[in-house]
């Protein structure tokens, strides 16, 4: 059986994969169903703080496979699990709950929510969430299916022939648009047995409530598990931070302009955090308004994967999901397995603020007080950091990093 092969790519990054080659030919336009849109009710707390666990739980993981400055966007491969949960029944749904630890019932209304939540945000930050379908004219799906994942996730649906070389072509036009021209080429080519693909794309750019002056920027050591090296940190004056600093960590949460999403970075006074659903709201919870607070941190621009999530997800039990013959994905079509998820992250913090890019693609295939001198956190040595919406708690990127110099700044 032919396996699929994909290359998600970040910020104009070329292709990490090595793929076969493919050309690309012009076709006609796909036929885009109807989307309806549904107003949703705020999710009750319980509800949003499962998917802050699942963040958590998933980087966990993919961290043991001991990447260098790994980054994710866990909303990103929320929305793209999530339409496929829509069309799980049976063990495949109830892996998905456990995964998830919410009913799909209770995730669609989160991901109605923050859709809503984060299309409205402040001038100074723009946050753009896009989720399409792309349906092989041979898959005859559900219509129930895409009636949901088109009202709940305002996904696009197009029909087309996936293996036509202008399919290729297509979908990597659909991903620059909605990137804004920052992921310009995802997939490299399709596999035959390719029956639909259901993409997640994530486009940030937000600037800093209080951005830093560039002529503070300097070179400074950071300490990491080789040794030290010399990378530019970002430097503040004294002002008011909400500054983090329990037995176990030091940080800071700083807001974005629009007062809404807020940047996480924390050190662990020793060893590293163990990531179990509970350290970000932990350390949220933590932080306290102090005078006086001067912070230096890296600037950086670090990329990771594209990323094979199916290890990690699998050893958070979703496994049967990936399984020819034992996946249930009736609700979508039947005969369907998840044949690939992979994840690709962009990230740039610099003095103005940040800019980050995110990609998920699921495959699927068929069977046959003031003081006298300043509070001063500087972050050298490995941290971990987020982007977080303050009001719901779940972060849009999560990352560790660990070494700076092989994350050079851009600009």
């Amino acid at each position: 059986m032919k396996r699929n092969r994909f290359a998600l790519v970040c910020l104009g990054m070329a292709a990490v994969l090595p793929l076969s080659g493919c050309s690309v030919a012009e076709s006609g336009p796909l036929s885009v169903q109807n989307v309806v849109v549904v107003e949703s009710s705020e999710p009750v707390f319980w509800q949003v703080t499962r998917l802050t666990t699942f963040s958590e739980r998933l980087f966990a993981q993919l961290q043991l496979e001991d990447a260098q400055n790994p980054v994710i966007s866990p909303l990103s491969i929320f929305y793209a699990l999530a339409m496929a949960d829509e069309g799980a029944r049976g063990d495949t749904a109830a892996a998905f709950e456990s995964v998830f630890d919410i009913p799909i019932e209770d995730a669609r209304q989160v991901a109605a929510y923050m859709l809503g939540q984060l299309s409205n945000l402040d001038a100074g930050t723009t946050v753009n969430v896009a989720n399409s379908a792309w349906l092989d004219d041979s898959l005859k799906v559900e219509q129930a299916w895409v009636d949901l994942i088109s009202a709940y996730y305002e996904t696009s649906v197009y029909n087309t022939d996936l293996q036509a070389k202008g399919a290729v072509d297509l979908v990597n036009q659909w991903i620059s648009e909605k990137t804004n021209k920052l992921i310009p080429q995802m997939i490299n080519t399709i596999d035959d047995e390719t029956v639909a693909l259901l993409i997640n794309a994530i486009y940030l750019k937000a600037d800093w409530a209080v951005q830093f002056d560039p002529k503070d920027t300097y070179d400074q050591e950071f300490i990491n598990g080789d040794g030290m090296v010399f990378v530019p940190f970002m430097s503040s004056d004294p002002m008011t931070r909400l500054v983090i600093d329990t037995p176990e960590a030091e940080g800071v949460v700083m807001p974005y302009i629009d007062g809404r999403l807020a940047f996480l970075a924390a050190m662990p006074k020793s060893g590293s955090f163990r990531l179990d659903g509970t350290v970000i709201p932990d350390l949220r919870a933590a932080a306290q308004q102090l005078d006086n607070v001067k912070v230096a941190m890296p600037k950086f621009h670090t990329e990771y994967g594209a990323a094979d999530l199916k290890p990690a997800l699998t050893s958070l039990g979703l496994g049967v999901a990936f399984e020819p013959g034992v996946a249930d994905f009736t609700g979508i079509a039947p005969n369907l397995f998840i044949s690939a998820i992979l994840h690709k992250v962009s990230m740039s913090v610099g003095e103005e603020g940040t800019e980050a890019a995110a990609a998920t693609v699921i495959g699927f295939n068929t069977t046959s007080a003031p003081l006298e001198d300043p509070i001063s956190i500087v972050f050298n040595r490995p941290y971990l950091y987020a982007v977080i919406d303050t009001v719901s708690g779940i972060p849009l990127f999560l990352g560790w990093m660990e070494d700076p110099s092989l994350a050079p700044p851009t600009a």
